[in-house]
C-alpha cells in the first residue's frame, strides 16, 4: 500500500485546531463536489456531484463496511482502488487498520467540500444556506470496529481519563456537567464517565480557555462496551453539551454502513 493511503486510513490522532468561520451571506457560493485536477489531489466542480454519493466498500480490521465518497476525510489523493476492498475476495481482501470520516450535525449528511481544503466546522457549500446554530460537522476515526475489548492496544476511555488526572498531582477537583464527571483545575477541562448500559464509555479534552481561540476544539475517546466499537471524534467545544448525539450520529453511520456492506456484497 502507499504511503500516501496509510496516512488516509490509519487511526490517527486528531490534533486540537481553531479556524476562522465562514462569513455570513444568504447563500454559499462554492461549488460542491469532486473531480481530479491532474496532481491527485481532489478538487471541487459542479459536474461530478454523483462522486460524493458513490459507495465504496473498506476493510477495518475485519470489519466490512460500504461507505460513500463524500464521507472520507479528507478525500484521498490515491486511487481508491489501492484502499478499498472487493468483498469477492472473502478473507484475503485488503485490510487497512482504521478510517476516517466526517458528517454535519445534526443530519449526519456527508460533507461537499473537502476536510483537506476547508478544515473550518461550518463551511460554506454551494446550493445552501449559511450554517446556522446547531450546525457543524465533526470529524470522526474509527479505531476499534467491533473488536474483543483484550485485543492489544485498544483504547480505553475511563483509563485515559484516568491517567490524564493522575497527571495533575492531585491539583484537580470533579464536578458534574452534561452527564458527565468535569474536572475543575489542569490546563484543560476534562470530561469523563464509565460505561453503563447501553451508553458508552467516555473521555472528552477540552481547551481550559476556549475564549482565546477560534472556533476551539474538544477531542473524545467514545467505547461501546457491550458493542465492543471504539471512536476517536472532534466537535467544537461550543457543542460540548450535545456530546452524546455526536457519539450516537457517528455510532448511527457505521452501523448504517456495516449493513450497507452486508447487503450487497
Amino acid at each position: 500500500m502507499s504511503s500516501a493511503a496509510i496516512v488516509f486510513l490509519a487511526v490517527s490522532s486528531i490534533s486540537f485546531m481553531s479556524f476562522v468561520p465562514a462569513m455570513a451571506a444568504p447563500k454559499c457560493e462554492h461549488t460542491s463536489a469532486v473531480s481530479s485536477n491532474g496532481a491527485g489531489k481532489p478538487v471541487l466542480t459542479d459536474s461530478a456531484a454523483h462522486l460524493l454519493s458513490e459507495e465504496h466498500f473498506f476493510n477495518v480490521r475485519g470489519t466490512l463496511l460500504k461507505v460513500p465518497f463524500g464521507y472520507l476525510n479528507p478525500w484521498p489523493s490515491t486511487h481508491l482502488e489501492k484502499i478499498a476492498a472487493n468483498p469477492k475476495d472473502g478473507d484475503a481482501t485488503h485490510k487497512i487498520p482504521g478510517l476516517a470520516f466526517a458528517f454535519w450535525m445534526p443530519n449526519l449528511r456527508y460533507s461537499e467540500l473537502d476536510r483537506f481544503n476547508t478544515p473550518w466546522y461550518r463551511p460554506c457549500e454551494k446550493g445552501r444556506t449559511i450554517p446556522q446554530d446547531g450546525e457543524y460537522i465533526v470529524e470522526a476515526s474509527l479505531s476499534s470496529p467491533w473488536l474483543p475489548l483484550d485485543t492489544p492496544g485498544l483504547q480505553l476511555p475511563a483509563q485515559s481519563f484516568n491517567k490524564r488526572i493522575a497527571r495533575q498531582n492531585g491539583d484537580m477537583k470533579l464536578a458534574a456537567e452534561f452527564g458527565l464527571r468535569r474536572t475543575t483545575g489542569g490546563p484543560f477541562i476534562l470530561y469523563g464517565a464509565e460505561a453503563s448500559g447501553d451508553d458508552p464509555e467516555v473521555s472528552v479534552r477540552c481547551w481550559r480557555e476556549p475564549q482565546e481561540f477560534l472556533n476551539p476544539s474538544c477531542l473524545g475517546e467514545f467505547l461501546w462496551r457491550n458493542d465492543r466499537l471504539g471512536l476517536t471524534i472532534r466537535f467544537p467545544q461550543s457543542e460540548i453539551s450535545n456530546w452524546s448525539d455526536i457519539a450516537v450520529g457517528a455510532r448511527t453511520l457505521l452501523y448504517r454502513w456495516r449493513e450497507n456492506a452486508y447487503l450487497h456484497q
